[in-house]
């Protein structure tokens, strides 16, 4: 019974005692060793557990983290540092004399005068005058019949060609009514339209247009008769011709109904 409990024991190792005596005797004898060969226990130790990688590196005592710089650059842009409060500057700034507050003081600068605005444009006196309406009446009657007998005297000025023979005779009449027209053209335009009723002279602008016109147009024929006198007013150039003075004959035509249209407003209007 003896023997089995022996073995047991021999089988289980050695106890717990044992290796708490056994783990002393080696600390004081490694403690011992260190200050007998002057070796620093702790230091060695921190060297190889860092060689280990089983601790960090400690930071020197010295430096900052870089986590606290961060934060603290971060906190001084966003906040940043507060003026100085009217009480400490009072107690710093010098106090100054009159003269030297009056120095001091940036200039006024002396108000400036505007420039005088430019006179207004000379008024002509025919501009200024305002008719009645019984002078633009009367200023419209009186164009009306002066423009009436321009007409008139442009038609009489060329009836008396009608009956025109042989080629001479026509170089007669297209002279005739080229200088008609061009006459009646030029005394419409010396005309005054002061005070005259617009419907007048809108009326009295296409006269004028209507007779330059046609003075440029039987210039022109008179022309191609001189260049060739025995065509007889043929080819292109003549048929070109003929297409514009029957234009010329159908505004004519057209003038007329308006001049019937613009004596009927006169009529009604009094004038």
């Amino acid at each position: 019974m003896s023997a089995i409990r022996i073995a047991r024991r021999a089988r289980r190792g050695i106890s717990f005692v044992e290796f708490l005596g056994c783990f002393i005797a080696v600390a004081g004898g490694v403690v011992l060793g260190s200050m007998y060969l002057g070796v620093d226990v702790q230091e060695t130790a921190i060297t190889l557990l860092e060689r280990a990688e089983v601790i960090e590196k400690p930071e020197t005592p010295g430096a900052a983290p870089a986590t606290a710089l961060a934060v603290n650059s971060v906190a001084s842009a966003t906040n940043p540092a507060a003026p100085p409060s009217t009480s400490d500057w009072s107690h710093k700034r010098p106090v100054q004399t009159g003269a030297q507050a009056a120095a001091a003081q940036p200039a006024v600068e002396s108000p400036v005068t505007p420039a005088p605005p430019a006179p207004p444009a000379q008024v002509s006196l025919t501009d200024a005058i305002s008719f009645t309406h019984e002078q633009r009446a009367e200023l419209t009657r009186a164009y009306w019949e002066a423009l009436n007998e321009r007409m008139k005297a442009e038609v009489a000025h060329r009836a008396n060609r009608i009956a025109a023979d042989g080629e001479w005779e026509l170089y007669d009449y297209l002279t005739c009514r080229s200088d008609g027209h061009k006459t009646a053209a030029e005394a419409i335009d010396l005309m005054s339209l002061r005070g005259v009723d617009g419907h007048v002279t809108a009326y009295a602008k296409k006269v004028q247009a209507w007779h330059e016109s046609g003075a440029i147009l039987f210039a022109r024929a008179k022309d191609l008769l001189t260049d060739a006198p025995t065509a007889q007013m043929s080819g292109p150039f003549a048929q070109s011709w003929q297409s514009a003075a029957t234009q010329h004959q159908m505004e004519e035509r057209l003038l007329k109904e308006k001049h019937q249209a613009v004596q009927s407003y006169l009529d009604h209007a009094g004038k």
